[in-house]
């Protein structure tokens, strides 16, 4: 193996805290303001891989995969701290992709709730009651 120039002289010094701070500092500071707002982004990678290759892929998803190849390019070849950085930042990526889709979907569950309400839609029968108990 071909040792790589960019790793550190001193690997004491590569933490995982430090791997992590770092890539912190990656996906919040110039790159996010270079490349946008991760669901967005990531939204628009997902309907790129979506259209090509036919196959319905998440904003999630495609962080996740990005995640993956950066996982498969940590363990080939020389050591790299970048890899790792970039690995920790997609998994923090689709994490927060993950928390923000799902809070917009419990806000449109809740707004749909509260107007199935509102119309006195919502009694029905008691689908968690025993059949043969009425409801």
């Amino acid at each position: 193996m071909i040792a790589d120039p960019a790793a550190p002289d001193d690997f004491q010094a590569v933490t995982a805290d430090r791997i992590c701070r770092e890539a912190a500092g990656l996906v919040s500071g110039e790159r996010a303001e270079q490349h946008g707002d991760w669901l967005t982004l990531h939204r628009r990678v997902a309907a790129m891989w979506s259209g090509f290759l036919g196959v319905k892929i998440t904003a999630k998803q495609a962080a996740l995969m990005m995640a993956q190849y950066k996982t498969v390019r940590a363990d080939e070849g020389a050591f790299n701290p970048d890899d790792f950085r970039d690995i920790c930042g997609y998994g923090g990526g689709a994490g927060e992709i993950a928390a923000r889709e799902q809070e917009a979907f419990d806000r449109e569950v809740g707004v749909w709730l509260n107007e199935k309400s509102r119309r006195g839609l919502g009694d029905g029968p008691d689908i968690n009651a025993t059949p043969g108990e009425g409801g």
